[in-house]
Parts: C-alpha cells; structure tokens; sequence
C-alpha cells in the first residue's frame, strides 16, 4: 500500500505541477499551438533552427547530426554551442503526432519545466521524508526566477538532470543495485545531448558527492561497489565519449574560451540575493546587484529557512559532548558567513573583484568553510554508531549536503578579480579552468550556481520538515496555516514575467525564390553586421537568416549564429559593411564556391541605399550578376576575383574533406600597373608566387599540445600581363571542423604589380579528370 501511495503522490504532483506551470504563465492550448514559448527570433531561433534541422536529417536518413548547413566553409557547426538533440527527438516525435511544429517544439519545454520540479520533489523526499516539505521544494526549483528569466535560452531548461543525479547517487550508495548505478551515467549522457555545460557541472557533482560519501562511510565501500558502479557506466561512457567526439574537435580546431570570459561571467554572493528585473516581488529592487547571467535568487523564504537550518543544527550539535576544537570551529561558521555577506555588500558592489588583494577577502573564507565542514565530516564518521553500514541518518545528509553547497557556492564565484596567470589564484574556478576536462570550453561560469541553488532549496525543505513534525501533532491549525502561507509567499515571490512569445516568422520571398533554384550552390545574406559593433541586431539578423534559409536544407550558408564562431566571421560583418566595394568583394571571393548572396530589405541599413543598390553594383559587373529582385530582397550571382594583392593575408578558403583529395583550378592573371617606359631598366617577365596546398594544425591530447604538419608547398609562375590556368592538387583536410586554407605567399611581389584569381573551381578527382 505504501508503494501504491507513492505512485499516487507522484502522479498528483506531476498534474498539479504543470497545472501551476500554465496557469501561472498563462499558457493555454492555443498558445502552445500558434507560438513558441521561447521566442523564435534572436537566441530562441538557434534552438528553433537545431530542432529543425534534426527532423530535417531524421526524415532524409543524414544522421551526422552535427553536420550543418551553417558557417560554410567551416564544417561541424552544431558542436560549436548546445547540440539540443534530447529536444529535438522529442519535437519529432511530437510532430509526427500532432502536424504542428509550435506544439512539438513548446513540448520539450513544459517537460522540462515540470520535471525540474518533480525531480526535486523526489529527492527531497528522499532527504527530508515530508511530503509537504517535498512538494515545496520541488515548486521552488520549478519558479526559479532564473529559469524563467532565461525562457529565451531553451537549453537552460533541462536542469532536473542535476537532482535526478544526487537522487541516482544517494540511491546507488544506500542499496547499490544495478539501475542505480547506470541511471548516474544516464543521467550525464542525456544531459549532454541538451545543454553540453549541464553535463561537465553533472559529473563534477557526481565526483563531489561521491567523494563526500566516501569521507562519511570508507568502511562500507568494497570491491563490488566500485566495480558495479564502473560496469554499470560502460556504455554510457563510450556513448559520451562518441558524441563528444565533434566538440573536441572544436576544441581543437578553435582553443578553449578564453579565461577572461570565466570572469566576466562569474556570480558574486550578492547573486543569489538578485532577481530579474522581471520579477514582480524582488526585481526593482535586487536586480542590479549583478549581470544579467547570474540571477540566481532563490526566493528570500528559502534563505531564511536555510539560515534557520544551519542555526538549529549548530545548537544541536552543542549540546553534545565536544572538544574545544569543534565549539571553535561551530563558533567561525556563522562569524565567517556574515563576515563574506558584509565583504560583498560593501566592497564588491559590482560584477566582480577589481583589486588583486581583495581575492583573498572571498577566497580564504571559503577554504575554511570547507575545512570545517570536512573536519565536521570526519568526525560524523568516527561517531557513527555502525560505520559499515551503507544507510546515512539525517545529520550525515545534512552534512554532505552542507559541504556540497560550498563547493558549489565556491565554484560558482569564478574567477575573482584578474584572470591573469602571474598572479596566485585561490578561487577553486581557476583550478576547475585548468584541471578538469572540459570547463575551459564554457563561459557561463555562474550557471554552476543552479545546483547551488538546488542545495539550497533541499537544505531549505528540512527545515520546512523540522516544522511539520514539530507541530502537526500538538498545533495541526497552526502548521497547516503556517505551511499554506509559506507556499503562497514563494508562489508570490518567485513569480516572474515569462520571455516574449511569438509565432512562426514570416519568410521573405526572395529565399523562397533562392529555394525553387535548382542550383544548390553556397549562399550569404547580407548585410552581415558585427557581432561586436551590432550586437542585439547580428544576432537578430543572423538566426533570422538561419530560419529563413532553412526552406533550403541542401544549401550551405555562410551565415550562422552560436555560442562560438571562427574567427573569420567574427569580422566579416566589418569587411562587408561597405558592401558592394572592392573590400567587400574580394572577402567574399576568397570563399570558395559561394555563389548567391541575398541582400535583405529587412536589414539594409538605408532604404535609399538599397533603391541604388542597381546603380551601385554597375561598377562590378564583372563581379557581380543581377540575378532577381522582390520587394523585400534582392538575388545576385557572385563571380568570383580574388585580388591577391588587395588581401592582407591572401588565402582561399575551402570546405574541409577529410577523406578525399580534390583539384583547385583557377585563372590567375599579372598585371603591372605601371608600365614600363624606354629610360627605366628592365623588368622581369614573369613572377613566381609559392602556393600553400596543404595546411598546419595545431592539435592536442589530453591536454598536451602538438603542432602537426600536413602540407606541401607549389611554385607556380606567370607572366606579366598575362593570364595562366593552374590546376593545384588538395590532399584531404585533416580537421573537419577549419576551413582548408590555401594561403598564397606573394611577400616578394613588388606593390606595382597586381595579381588576381579568378575561375576559381573546386572539384574532386572524379570531377577532375
């Protein structure tokens, strides 16, 4: 009967949790069925576009996934930010279903909604053994003001990853079955195919909490523990590792993030007394305490339950016989506490840390934080009355989880102060940055602070529990009524303004002319912008682009949108601002096989410049080919020339092959632009230019970084004024991921002369002969 009760409960918290999801965001059928809930323009479209493109290759059988149309000629595009797989079977499936692509694509994200709560539910459960208590915990993770907040970023959603896997881990340690073990790399595994970073933040949990089991319980760990553990995660392991094959080739390819931007992203401990500026209790007042990506407020109940928490398990613990050794250490823990809160209230008011001292204000602290919670750890274990028993009481989860939220709390203050190397570095970031694998890849560094949050919340729920067993016997009234309270009060003051929705963009007709063209040749729509000089309008203007070429699966666009880009993109939005001009031109010749470019109404900059835009091309009828025109664009035929000598770095740039070699062939002419007369000496006949076919990579394993060299050098001449056809051999590209570039060395080419290619063809062997 306990079991059936169980499973009732869970059902009846699962229904009223996405009862109180819609209602409190006002989501009804016809919402889900006409609008996206996360948007569909500016950073909701690139999850828009990945779900997308996933049904795409699902239906035509193309399941490289990670092989997108986007950022031609760089290739595994979908590993440059979240993947969203997870998501997006999900809304394939669901559209098979339902024929309605708002439906599918809101269905993964109402899941995810509720599931943030019902994990969160069960694991207090687990910890606390209230139901009320549990109920609460899980609303107050579901509200969270950051998720809601942050609806417009649909990977941040799949949080419940986090309490499903200190659920897995408590499970496993208690009754070490088989299904426990394999849900922890489950968990990691799924978590990775929504959000890459949720999945390092997963087993740098599941390392924490083992690590911490391992203190309170040595002696009941044995052989079979850690070799079912490992057997179990077999498959797990190797199926991460698979796919995370392309983003370490990324990672190779483009370097970590830079640690400058761990920095600019770290939380303060004033982040988690900030809410949004679209809460309705806390925003006006709390929101500029930090930025924008660390609002991590979990609700002022939760603090102040968690403050009473900690204050209830100090007076317990005095009252027991103790050294003087711990009565200090219980004495530093509340002075230690209040004297971080004053340190971030009255010197660091801002993002982060300025001055190189003031580190240690933060720092210190915490590592004797931890040191006490650790000693307090230790001495749990040698008072444990059976400690070969794998079962933990109530004041060893208290404990583990106390010690836990430090490390994260830590964790999630990034890095303080300069990110520089030539000073020491106390922040436990910095090391995270430099020893473990994969947190040099990502730069949202306060985001760690969500399973802070949820520590909180669990910490918080035992006091909850504390009450309702103190006075549901004596005072049934007064719990009753101080509990509907407390659950109103959170409801209040979690409530935030849910993100903008809106409804399927309208296509402009030009690209569903590029879309009837039989011709599937690379395309570029302009204007580009810069990513650093336009910001909110590049990213509006690009996932906009991105959907709109998405009628066109087959065809490759240069433009893209994600949390990285190569360096090439980043600034070509300011070589083509000036559009059409010889800069421009010549940047966009150096791409091999881009044919099209579409020139958008929607984000010309001058209504009157675009009406020219006819007259403005006459000049570069030989570049250019005015192919249609509509009301809201512009079709044009790109030919490539590529002036050698007008490239700051002249190099072509060709889609990566890794398997095949290929034939470039191309016109390459010499002019002299200042022709000989009968008094000056004679000049050379013809020049010799020393071509690059092959390419130099930098690469690394584990961590050690090599240089491999793969290239072979031509020397190919021509005469002056003259033109020549070559024909260079390309030896497949060993990255997938970087263009092939072909640089062209001309350093010993007098300014006089002027060298163009042009005919520029690339084709495979095949083709070739």
């Amino acid at each position: 009967m306990r079991h059936q009760q169980r499973h009732l409960y869970s059902i009846l918290v699962l229904v009223s949790y996405t009862a109180i999801y819609l209602l409190l965001n006002d989501i009804t059928l016809g919402v889900l069925t006409s609008s996206y809930l996360a948007g569909s323009r500016g950073d909701p479209a690139i999850y828009l576009w990945a779900t997308e493109h996933t049904i795409h290759s699902l239906n035509t059988f193309h399941l490289n996934l990670y092989d997108s149309n986007i950022f031609y000629p760089y290739g595994k595009a979908l590993a440059y930010s979240d993947n969203y797989i997870l998501p997006a079977l999900i809304s394939y499936i669901a559209l098979q279903l339902t024929n309605a692509l708002p439906l599918a694509m809101n269905i993964p994200l109402i899941l995810a909604a509720v599931l943030n709560g019902f994990f969160t539910y069960q694991l207090s459960l687990k910890c606390t053994r209230s139901l009320k208590a549990a109920y609460l915990a899980g609303l107050c993770f579901m509200l969270l003001p950051y998720f809601t907040f942050h609806a417009g970023h649909p990977q941040l959603q799949y949080a419940f990853f986090f309490p499903a896997i200190v659920l897995a881990v408590l499970t496993y340690c208690e009754k070490r079955t088989l299904l426990s073990a394999t849900a922890i790399g489950l968990c990691v595994f799924l978590s990775f195919l929504c959000a890459v970073y949720y999945s390092l933040y997963c087993y740098l949990l599941v390392c924490v909490l083992f690590l911490t089991y391992f203190i309170l319980r040595p002696k009941s760990l044995d052989f079979r523990f850690f070799t079912t553990l490992f057997i179990a995660n077999i498959p797990w392991l190797i199926l991460t590792f698979i796919a995370a094959q392309p983003y370490l080739e990324v990672r190779s390819a483009f370097g970590p993030q830079h640690i400058s931007l761990a920095k600019n992203y770290s939380a303060t401990l004033l982040s988690y007394l900030s809410a949004p500026t679209r809460n309705y209790a806390w925003g006006g007042l709390t929101s500029g305490f930090t930025h924008y990506e660390s609002y991590l407020f979990p609700g002022s109940l939760i603090l102040i339950l968690c403050a009473f928490e900690v204050v209830r398990y100090l007076r317990k613990a005095s009252k027991a016989p103790t050294s003087r050794l711990d009565f200090l250490f219980r004495l530093l823990l509340p002075i230690l506490f209040s004297l971080l809160l004053v340190t971030e209230l009255i010197l660091f008011p801002g993002f982060f840390l300025t001055r190189l001292h003031l580190r240690w204000a933060v720092a210190l602290p915490f590592w004797i934080l931890l040191l006490i919670a650790f000693y307090a750890l230790m001495r749990a274990q040698k008072d444990t009355a059976n400690p070969t028993s794998p079962q933990l009481n109530s004041r060893d989860k208290e404990l583990a989880l106390f010690f836990v939220l430090l490390i994260f709390l830590f964790s999630s203050l990034g890095i303080i102060g300069t990110h520089s190397d030539k000073v020491w570095h106390p922040e436990l970031y910095y090391h995270l940055y430099h020893y473990l694998p994969g947190f040099n890849a990502m730069r949202a560094t306060s985001r760690i602070g969500l399973i802070a949050d949820l520590l909180l919340i669990i910490l918080a729920s035992s006091g909850i529990a504390y009450f309702d067993y103190r006075f549901r016997k004596s005072h049934r009234i007064f719990a009753h009524g101080g509990y509907a309270c407390i659950l109103f009060l959170s409801l209040f003051e979690l409530q935030t303004a849910h993100a903008k929705r809106t409804g399927e963009p309208h296509i402009p007709q030009i690209y569903e002319y590029l879309h009837s063209m039989e011709d599937k040749s690379p395309a570029i729509s302009l204007p580009f912008h810069s990513p650093l000089k336009d910001s909110l309008l590049y990213t509006r203007s690009q996932t906009d682009y991105m959907r709109w070429h998405q009628l066109d699966e087959e065809r490759n666009i240069v433009n893209g949108f994600s949390g990285k880009m190569p360096a090439y993109h980043q600034h070509l939005g300011v070589q083509l601002e000036h559009f059409p001009d010889k800069r421009s031109l010549n940047s966009l010749s150096q791409i091999v096989g881009l044919k099209y470019i579409v020139v958008s109404k929607k984000y010309w900059h001058s209504d009157a410049r675009r009406m020219r835009l006819k007259k403005l091309i006459k000049p570069y009828t030989d570049q250019l080919n005015f192919l249609h025109h509509e009301v809201d664009g512009t079709l044009l035929e790109l030919k490539p020339k590529f002036y050698l000598t007008e490239a700051p770095h002249p190099e072509l740039l060709l889609p990566a092959d890794t398997k095949h070699p290929r034939t470039l062939r191309f016109l390459l002419t010499a002019t002299d632009k200042q022709p000989s007369t009968q008094t000056q000496p004679s000049r050379p006949q013809s020049l010799e230019i020393s071509v690059t076919t092959g390419a130099i990579f930098d690469d690394s394993f584990f961590g050690l970084r090599t240089k491999l060299v793969q290239y072979s050098k031509e020397q190919i001449a021509v005469n002056i004024n003259s033109k020549k056809h070559f024909e260079l051999h390309i030896p497949p590209s060993r990255n997938a991921v970087k263009a092939h570039r072909i640089p062209f060395d001309i350093s010993g080419i007098p300014a006089r002369y002027e060298l163009t290619l042009s005919d520029i063809e690339l084709l495979d062997e095949k083709s070739a002969s």
